[in-house]
């Protein structure tokens, strides 16, 4: 029996309908490498190409391109073929570490640091916060699911990123699941032959009760460990609802990924990539954009980091019980000194970088310039953008500065000038100051160098 295929529309009308009319039955999603490459950790492809670079530059010392280079002889690898490098990842990342193999998760680490979730994570994560499809299943060791979690939703997972664990893990669950077959990054995480050969028992147990009421939909996963495909190749009965595998539009899938669909009595979906298939999930589930849920969980989150902040400040500054409470509290209120005096820093650089360019332009003209002339029409809500937050005052002996049509065609120069913030402001972005300032030397007060 050959796997059949259907469009994205298919697929996503097939969604709806057992969505609205199956409440009993669930989806699942299976993700890999692939799901993580829109949000800039390389995808297992990019990652066996580099280790195969690596390789080739350390043990070949003459011309030989890698693409004859790099065989299953002069690699040690059974059966390797160069343009099917990508099948053999756990092989080649056993070769390129297999001296340091520390070395090698330190690698993974780095590449997946200070990675954020892409788009479709965001939805993803709404579906497993708001609907009853919880499960993700994922090959993956990195966090971006349950980052999107975190960032997008006020739903924590349960993340199960070792074997160890698996007798924790129920088909139904008050909160989303997060299966990391192959382990946690933290972990020691599984990624050599040997490891991805075949699945702990305790995740063949476990998913396989998953898999009695979820259909799973795999996307970025190419089916190259011999875990989960050797799983889902003999899992019986097969899997109620199918399996939707979907792969990138004009790539094949593997003769072994089709067995699996064909098996289940699944699809194949042909997709753009990840975030495209979720955001037209999005779009059919009527999920709403999270623009003003995102801006008001930082509004929420900055208040509060201020007020414990002001309350923490309030309660140091109170005379201690007794002289001996009193000495204790003496290098807590240095360091809150130290710590107010960063936070109105970071905020004022914050508003440095932040200002437009036009009120920037403002700024280094009266900052360098002999004469600049006011111009009420235009200039006055940036004037007092400026003076209100403290980056320019009066120039003595003036004791205040207003902006009003008097001032007009007058030079502002000699009414007002920098404060300390304004100067290091002009300073900061050297590079942004227009360069037709700069233009008439004899203008010149001050050279942006010397601030």
């Amino acid at each position: 029996m050959s796997a059949k295929s259907v469009t994205i529309k298919g697929f996503l009308n097939d969604f709806q309908m057992r969505d609205q009319q199956l409440p009993n039955r669930r989806f699942c999603f299976i993700i890999g490498a692939g799901a993580s490459a829109q949000s800039g950790i390389p995808s297992g492809k990019e990652l066996v190409a580099k280790w195969l670079e690596d390789l080739h530059v350390g043990e070949h010392a003459g011309g030989m391109p890698i693409e004859q280079w790099a065989t299953a002889e002069n690699l040690g690898i059974n059966g390797f073929q160069y343009d099917r490098a990508a099948s053999f990842y756990p092989q080649v990342f056993k070769r390129r570490f297999h001296e340091d193999p520390e070395l090698g998760y330190a690698f993974l680490e780095k590449e997946m640091t200070d990675k954020e979730p892409s788009y479709g994570y965001s939805v993803l994560a709404q579906i497993l916060a708001h609907t009853r499809h919880q499960v993700v299943i994922t090959t993956n060791f990195d966090n971006l699911v349950g980052d999107a979690l975190s960032i997008y939703t006020r739903t924590f997972p349960f993340i199960c990123g070792h074997e160890s664990l698996t007798g924790f893990v129920r088909p139904h669950l008050r909160h989303p699941l997060i299966a990391k077959i192959h382990r946690d990054l933290l972990l020691e995480p599984i990624n050599t032959p040997e490891g991805t050969a075949a699945l702990a028992p305790g995740w063949v147990k476990a998913l396989t009760e998953i898999l009695k009421f979820y259909t799973p939909i795999v996307i970025g996963y190419g089916g190259n460990d011999g875990s989960l495909m050797d799983f889902l190749s003999s899992l019986e009965p097969p899997i109620t609802g199918g399996i939707f595998w979907c792969h990138r539009i004009g790539s094949e899938p593997e003769e072994k990924v089709k067995a699996v669909v064909a098996k289940h009595l699944g699809r194949l979906v042909p997709v753009v990539g990840f975030d495209e298939v979720m955001l037209q999930l999005q779009q059919r589930l009527k999920l709403p954009d999270l623009s003003s849920e995102i801006e008001s969980r930082t509004t929420d989150r900055l208040d509060a980091y201020r007020k414990q902040i002001e309350t923490l400040l309030s309660k140091i500054s109170e005379p201690g019980k007794d002289s001996e409470a009193e000495i204790a509290k003496q290098p807590v209120r240095e360091a809150a000194t130290i710590a107010t005096e960063r936070i109105a820093m970071a905020t004022t650089e914050r508003i440095a970088m932040a200002m437009s360019n036009p009120i920037f332009s403002h700024l280094c003209g009266i900052t360098l310039l002999n004469e600049y002339i006011y111009h009420d029409k235009y200039f006055r809500r940036e004037m007092y953008f400026l003076k209100d937050n403290g980056f320019i005052q009066p120039k003595p002996p003036n004791n205040s500065l207003e902006f009003w049509d008097e001032l007009d065609g007058k030079n502002l120069a000699e009414v007002a000038e920098p404060t300390d913030l304004g100067r290091s402001t002009v300073k900061l972005r050297t590079k942004d100051i227009p360069p037709e300032l700069l233009e008439d030397k004899n203008n010149l007060k001050v050279d942006p160098s010397d601030l």
